[in-house]
C-alpha cells in the first residue's frame, strides 16, 4: 500500500504542479503504449445555426462556446488506469491524463479554474483507494453527480459509444458510474438494460479507483456541443411508439434555487395559452410526456435535459438567466432538430440566483412562438 501511494503522490504531482499538465488523446495514447483504440464515430461538422433571440435585452452570445466540430468518438481500452471518483477524468499507469474522456477535452487548462479541481489538491493526502480486478466500464464523466443532465446526457449516452465500439454489457464486470439524481434516473438503468449489480455508483468525492482492465468511451462530442446519434439512441431506447405533439409544456423551476423571481405571473399568462406547469420530479414517464409536446417553455435548468427526447420541429423557447449564460439547450436543440429560440432575464443584484423576465415581452415572444 506504502508503495502504491508512493506510485500515486508521483503521478499527481507531475500533473499539480506543470504549467502544461501531461496528457495525451487517446488514440495517441494507444499507438504508443499497451492499450487499444476502438474507434465509434468519425469526427463530424457541428453545422449549427445562430439562435433566435425574443427579447430585447440580449446581452449574451450563445454561440460563443460552441465549437465547428465534433471530435471522433471511441472506446479506450487500457490497463491498470486511475480514475478519480469525482470526475471520472483517467490517468494512465504511466501518469498520462487521458481528457478525450472528460467533459474539458480538448480544454485541458480549464481544469485548472475550476473548484476542487486535482490542481486544488497539492499536498493533499490522496485518499486509500481500492482496486476493480476483471474488466470495468467508466460511464462516469465531469458534473455528472448531481446533474441530470450530464449524468444522461454526457454519462449514459456512452453506452451507445461503447456498444458502436463492439462491445456488449456481458463483456464488463463492473460499470462506474454515477449515482442517479432521481427515482426517474434510477429507472434508466432498467430501461437501459444497466445490471445494476454490476454498478459502482461514484459520488462527488476525492475517491481513488484502479481499474486492472477499463474500457472507457470517450465525452459524446465535446462540451456543449453533441452529435446527432445522441438523440437517436435515446429515444430508441426509451420511448415506444412515436405520439402526436399537441401538448404545450412549462418545466417549472419551483423549489429550486435559480429561479424567475416573477414566475407566478409567468404562469399566469401561460395559462391563457393552455400551458401545463410541469414539474419533472412528479412525472414518472418524462420521456414520453416530452415526445407528445409540441412546445416547451421553461427557465435554464436541469427539467429541459428532456428535451432530448421531444420530436424534430418542436418550438423551445429557453428562459436564459443573463448571470449564467450556458448553451447546453441550445445546443441540444440543434442535435435533435428542434425549433429554438431564448430570451434573457435579468439577474437580480441582490440575489444573483434569482433573475427577472419583462412580462410584457414575454406574452409576446410567447404569441411569436405558438404563431398567433
Amino acid at each position: 500500500m506504502k508503495q502504491s501511494q508512493k506510485h500515486l503522490k508521483s503521478i499527481f504531482s507531475s500533473l499539480l504542479y506543470a504549467e502544461s499538465p501531461k496528457w495525451m488523446k487517446s488514440r495517441e495514447y494507444a499507438a504508443k503504449f499497451d492499450a487499444e483504440w476502438y474507434q465509434a464515430h468519425s469526427e463530424v461538422l457541428n453545422n449549427i445555426q445562430p439562435p433566435k433571440c425574443l427579447s430585447k435585452y440580449s446581452p449574451v452570445d450563445l454561440r460563443r462556446e460552441i465549437t465547428q466540430n465534433i471530435p471522433e468518438t471511441g472506446v479506450l481500452k487500457v490497463h491498470d488506469a486511475l480514475i478519480f471518483g469525482g470526475t471520472g477524468r483517467i490517468f494512465s499507469p504511466e501518469g498520462y491524463l487521458l481528457p478525450d474522456h472528460s467533459w474539458y477535452r480538448n480544454h485541458v487548462q480549464a481544469m485548472k479554474e475550476v473548484p476542487g479541481s486535482l490542481w486544488q489538491l497539492a499536498g493533499r493526502f490522496l485518499p486509500i483507494h481500492s482496486r476493480l480486478s476483471g474488466t470495468s466500464l467508466l460511464l462516469h464523466t465531469d458534473f455528472a453527480v448531481g446533474s441530470y443532465f450530464h449524468f444522461l446526457i454526457e454519462g449514459l449516452s456512452r453506452l451507445e459509444i461503447f456498444r458502436q465500439s463492439g462491445f456488449r454489457l456481458s463483456d464488463v464486470d463492473h460499470i462506474i458510474c454515477p449515482e442517479p439524481v432521481s427515482k426517474n434516473a434510477n429507472k434508466l438503468f432498467e430501461h437501459l438494460n444497466i445490471p445494476v449489480e454490476k454498478c459502482l455508483f461514484v459520488k462527488d468525492n476525492f475517491d481513488l479507483v484502479i481499474a486492472e482492465t477499463l474500457l472507457a468511451p470517450s465525452f459524446p462530442g465535446i462540451r456543449k456541443s453533441y452529435p446527432k446519434w445522441l438523440p437517436e439512441f435515446f429515444k430508441e431506447r426509451l420511448l415506444g411508439s412515436i405520439p402526436q405533439a399537441k401538448r404545450r409544456i412549462y418545466v417549472s423551476r419551483t423549489g429550486y434555487k435559480r429561479n424567475l423571481m416573477n414566475e407566478k405571473a409567468i404562469m399566469a399568462i401561460l395559462a391563457k395559452y393552455d400551458f401545463e406547469i410541469y414539474d419533472p420530479a412528479k412525472h414518472i414517464n418524462q420521456p414520453k410526456d416530452f415526445a407528445e409536446a409540441s412546445i416547451v417553455v421553461g427557465p435554464h435548468g436541469g427539467g429541459l435535459t428532456n428535451l432530448i427526447f421531444c420530436q424534430p420541429g418542436t418550438k423551445v423557447l429557453e428562459l436564459v438567466p443573463d448571470n449564467f449564460a450556458h448553451p447546453y439547450f441550445y445546443a441540444l436543440s440543434h442535435a435533435v432538430d428542434l425549433d429554438y429560440c431564448y430570451m434573457v432575464s435579468k439577474a437580480d443584484e441582490k440575489l444573483p440566483h434569482q433573475s427577472h423576465i419583462d412580462e410584457t415581452e414575454f406574452e409576446q415572444a410567447l404569441e411569436t412562438v405558438i404563431g398567433k
